[in-house]
């Protein structure tokens, strides 16, 4: 009885174990044998680099000892030679009045533009208005009617004969005339000493001119950015001249390197300003501790930064336009022509040693042509792509050499040898079938590729890229 349990237990176990295997050898086939696709998609890759650096102007504080000022410049205001930044009053009672000032010239500003928008009401909403009218007293309801009524009032009479337009307004003009009057006898302008820009904001960094900007080194651009400074207690504000402004920033060697005096970039200053300021290098400063002082100049976004110092930005140094390519399903493909008889020994997925000179690939057979009226017909190989195996341009024909038998077929090249270098191609997925589509590239990543296409047969957007596929050529039809 035991041994029979044995035994039993030994056949089941070697059940098991079989089918075990026979599940990982399928499971391992599947995987191996899988095919693998992805969406073919237009993409912009920009190259930057970030970093962090000072907002240099030639700037002057505008500053006052007097007690009683009112600043009447705006933030940001061009302002002419000779134009007023403030008014300084001799008393606290002369300051107060131009407060008020200031308050009745709006209040009436903004009463003024109401009348005018009454004067000139849109067309037909008197009618409308005096149909509202009629049906409200048609249909007994007198509280509708009296409002209505009141509006058909507003929209007739003209502007100056309303409430706010009549006693009101007058009043209040009444007012700022005294006030005027009053003004010119016991306040004098501060005047802008040249044009510019004007703003209220100091921090101490006026003295740094633009002179300074072009002899920073990395660590005493790196001091300026470490010190905190404030600005003086008498300044009204400050006003900086011209148009062009510079920016220093401290950069890594590796990217430092990529810049030359003269070239113009894009500058992003994302939390100032949307999208990017034209930006030309004027000086790149020596290494220090692996960083460098960049220096730029720019002629435009002066307002948008007029109040920064320590500013952080994007340099981009490059952008890159082309369709996303998985970098396993980049292709190079070599295109010769061969006798008939040579090409009927062969056959598309077949695979081939290409041989040229002392360099090699082993390639599948992706295409062979119809023979033309020479006899001869054009074959087309592929391998998977790698920066170093690009056949080599000083042999002008190839060996086709079988793996099987070692079979040689000797075919020459269809291009020349410099455009033989750049035959690169992906394959998509049509239907269940697989074609090959000529492509160019753009930009070689870390993990994939941005393409080009080459000609009517060339790989579009929303193409669908075969990734991986065992024995891939051009023609293949799928299950």
């Amino acid at each position: 009885m035991k041994k029979t349990d044995g035994l039993t237990k030994a056949i089941g176990i070697l059940l098991f174990l079989a089918m075990l295997c026979y599940i990982g050898f399928a499971v391992a086939r599947r995987v191996t044998r899988s095919t693998q696709t992805a969406l073919a998609a237009e993409t912009t890759l920009t190259l930057s680099a970030d970093m962090t650096g000072l907002v240099i102007r030639s700037e002057q504080p505008v500053v006052s000892d007097r007690a009683y000022i009112d600043v009447t410049a705006a933030d940001g205001q061009r302002l002419a030679a000779g134009e007023a930044i403030a008014t300084v009053y001799g008393t606290p009672q002369a300051l107060d009045r131009a407060v008020e000032l200031r308050e009745l010239s709006q209040e009436i500003d903004q009463l003024e533009a109401q009348e005018q928008e009454r004067s000139q009401p849109e067309p037909g909403a008197i009618y409308t208005a005096i149909g509202r009218l009629a049906a409200s007293v048609q249909g007994g309801d007198m509280t509708a009617a009296v409002l209505e009524a009141e509006a058909v009032e507003e929209l007739m009479l003209p502007a100056g004969e309303t409430e706010a337009g009549g006693d009101y307004l007058r009043a209040l003009k009444n007012r700022r005339n005294s006030l005027l009057e009053a003004a010119v006898r016991d306040s004098e302008a501060i005047a802008a000493p040249y044009a510019g820009l004007f703003t209220r904001v100091t921090d101490g960094f006026e003295t740094l001119t633009p002179a300074d900007a072009l002899a920073l080194e990395p660590d005493t651009l790196r001091a300026y950015m470490n010190e905190t400074r404030s600005g003086a207690k008498n300044a009204l504000g400050k006003l900086v001249d011209g148009f062009t402004w510079y920016y220093a920033a401290l950069m890594d060697e590796a990217d430092a390197a990529r810049l030359t005096v003269g070239d113009e970039l894009a500058l992003r200053f994302a939390r100032y300003c949307p999208g990017t300021l034209r930006a030309r290098v004027v000086q790149i400063s020596g290494v220090q501790d692996g960083q460098c002082a960049a220096v730029f100049s720019l002629d435009e976004g002066m307002a948008e930064l007029l109040t920064a110092r320590r500013a952080a930005a994007s340099l981009e140094f490059e952008s890159y336009t082309g369709i996303r390519v998985p970098k396993k399903a980049l292709y190079r493909y070599w295109a010769g022509e061969m006798d008939e008889a040579d090409a009927a020994r062969l056959e598309p997925g077949g695979e081939l040693t290409l041989m040229k000179g002392s360099w090699s690939a082993d390639v599948i057979v992706s295409e062979i042509g119809e023979p033309g009226e020479d006899g001869r017909c054009q074959i087309i190989v592929c391998w998977p792509w790698a920066e170093d195996n690009a056949p080599p341009p000083e042999a002008k024909d190839a060996a086709l050499v079988a793996a099987d038998a070692g079979a040689g077929y000797y075919a020459a090249d269809h291009y020349d040898a410099e455009t033989q270098e750049k035959c690169l191609c992906v394959f998509t997925m049509t239907g269940l079938q697989a074609e090959r589509r000529k492509v160019s590239l753009v930009y070689a990543g870390e993990e994939y590729f941005l393409v080009s296409s080459q000609g009517s047969d060339g790989l579009r957007p929303g193409n669908e890229i075969i990734v991986r596929a065992d024995g891939l050529y051009d023609g293949r039809v799928f299950d």
